[in-house]
């Protein structure tokens, strides 16, 4: 496997969950680097709109990219933008890329370098999982999970689906979007959105939308529902553990922990003190 795969490199964001960044990178150095499955090092990007107290310095990341935080969906927009753009340049060789929340921790190498072949070999560019609820199962109705996806990079680019550019769609279609009732614009459907207009540009492939986004997308049915169901008062309940992929997306440590703790060959020294206290540390929203 690592013979074969191009450079694969993985995107950090974080806005104030910094012991999951922590752990997360932790996961990758330790788990990810000694599966022999991917080509080393893996290049790690992490972009941060926090407080600089609460991240001073570089910890395991290749490269720390700052970023002011105008707010949920837009700073978490140009978190990506701003990571995936660092990558693009600091490391060309690098085609193929993982985006991770802090808070999102890939525990499974292999559930990756099975994905990462799969879009290899049938020349896929996106791979993720709609951000479905129950009642809302498709990616059109929902959009895309932004939270961990893999991405062809030298695609995303040439044909434009970066940046995702959420601030300009937003004050260009801000009245329309307001007249239509809602407050804000979805991330995960803005994204989406991006990787069709891609493939509208790509012409290598004469098919319709359609059978476009089926050739071209890996769908992870393995995360299965997102989210759980839907509350009563109409938020959404989501489901925090993936075990096919080893995907752990949980706020509670608490719950974390209680899966967490069975993961080998993990190491570091936050991942040591979260395994003996159950605690992550969070900082207060900016």
């Amino acid at each position: 496997m690592s013979s074969s795969v191009p450079r694969f490199g993985v995107v950090i964001y974080t806005h104030n969950r910094v012991d999951d960044a922590r752990i997360n990178m932790e996961i990758i150095r330790s788990l990810w680097t000694t599966s022999g499955l991917f080509k080393t090092p893996i290049p790690i990007v992490h972009a941060f709109n926090g407080d600089k107290q609460w991240w001073p310095k570089r910890y395991l990341e290749d490269v720390l990219v700052r970023q002011k935080n105008p707010g949920h969906f837009q700073g978490a927009s140009e978190l990506i933008d701003a990571g995936l753009s660092r990558m693009h340049k600091q490391f060309p060789d690098v085609s193929y890329v993982l985006v991770l929340a802090a808070d999102t921790w890939m525990t499974k190498p292999s559930a990756a370098a099975k994905i990462l072949s799969t879009m290899i070999r049938e020349q896929q560019y996106l791979a993720t999982s709609a951000w479905n609820a129950p009642k809302h199962l498709e990616m059109k109705e929902v959009g895309i999970a932004t939270d961990c996806l893999f991405l062809h990079l030298p695609w995303a680019y040439r044909f434009g689906m970066l940046p995702i550019g959420y601030e300009e769609f937003w004050n260009r279609h801000s009245e329309m979007i307001l007249y239509a009732g809602a407050n804000s614009v979805m991330l995960e459907k803005l994204a989406f959105a991006r990787f069709k207009q891609a493939l509208w540009r790509d012409p290598s492939l004469k098919l319709s939308m359609l059978h476009k986004i089926r050739a071209r997308l890996l769908e992870l049915r393995e995360r299965g529902r997102v989210h759980a169901r839907i509350r009563r008062d109409g938020t959404w309940e989501r489901t925090h553990h993936f075990p096919k992929i080893g995907l752990l997306t949980h706020h509670d440590a608490i719950a974390k922990h209680r899966i967490f703790k069975n993961v080998k060959n993990v190491s570091g020294p936050t991942i040591e003190r979260f395994l003996k206290t159950k605690k992550l540390r969070v900082y207060p929203t900016t």
